[in-house]
């Protein structure tokens, strides 16, 4: 059960995440023509994402009931969906899930940037309330609000961090085309952003740390403990390569063809880590922090 549940977190977690990313980079990052221009590819990747979230909210409901319950036989109880903390937020986010479906499925081709500031805010919606279950809500009082409020945005970050990082290495693959300034243009905004948001990562990373835990420790003999210092570490890489990123190669980005592939190789790689840190946080959130 729990090795079903984690993969079914993973997939839930990358499919969020991921659909964010590609909805915020085409309603913030890229430039008109460079958005118009992968617009009906985006679409249907979007798509494949949403539905692959929805269907995977479905199945993590059913998983987390059934381990309440202690068996399937009383796994989808009402009293388990409809009175419990998580089965009260997970009816708001399946339906956002519902939502997000229904408009990607149907979207409107006479003004499609406002579609996807659209698209983004449902998205980002969805994520904010991953952040009500699980860890975060061991608190109480104003604990209990600030865990809450620091792991959404925790996420929030993530989601534009890893979930960008895809449609900005498609658009990094050639400066040679009519796009080319736009392609740049986007980005340097990613760029731009991104150091704001890794900052905000790591900061509420930490937070969240503390908050569930009362104290700081980094002791390995703990399963708990263990994989959240692998995570810390892998995101210490992402954040030296964001970094080198921002201020060494982003700099020289100017009609080097070099630079561009090397920015678009790190890109990937700190895309691969990023996946592997969902992975990462797939199974600390089954384990318990204590």
């Amino acid at each position: 059960m729990d090795s079903t549940l984690i993969v079914c977190r993973f997939v839930h977690y990358l499919a969020s995440l991921l659909l964010f990313g590609l909805t915020l980079f085409q309603a913030v990052l890229a430039p008109v023509p460079l958005a118009n221009s992968v617009n009906g590819q985006f679409r249907r990747y979007a798509f494949a994402l949403s539905t692959t979230a929805a269907v995977s909210s479905v199945v993590w409901l059913a998983l987390t009931s059934v381990s309440m319950a202690d068996g399937w036989s009383t796994g989808l109880a009402p009293d388990i969906v409809f009175q419990t903390a998580f089965g009260q937020v997970w009816q708001w986010h399946m339906a956002l899930s519902v939502v997000s479906v229904a408009l990607i499925a149907w979207p409107s081709t006479r003004q499609p940037n406002r579609w996807w500031i659209v698209a983004a805010a449902i998205s980002g919606l969805q994520i904010i309330t991953l952040g009500l279950v699980g860890h975060a809500v061991m608190q109480s009082g104003l604990s209990g609000i600030l865990s809450r409020a620091s792991q959404a945005a925790h996420l929030l970050a993530a989601g534009y961090w890893i979930g960008t990082l895809v449609p900005v290495a498609m658009c990094a693959r050639s400066i040679d085309d009519l796009l080319s300034r736009d392609r740049g243009v986007a980005l340097r905004r990613f760029s731009a952003i991104g150091q704001v948001v890794v900052i905000l990562v790591v900061g509420t990373g930490f937070l969240n740390m503390t908050l569930i835990e009362d104290h700081l420790t980094l002791d390995p003999s703990h399963p708990y403990q263990m994989m959240l210092d692998i995570k810390i570490v892998i995101v210490g890489l992402m954040a030296a390569m964001a970094l080198a990123n921002r201020y060494w190669f982003v700099p020289k980005l100017a009609g080097n063809a070099a630079v561009v592939e090397t920015i678009r190789r790190i890109i990937l790689l700190v895309a691969a880590l990023g996946i592997g840190v969902i992975g990462l946080a797939s199974v600390i959130g089954t384990l318990s922090p204590t």
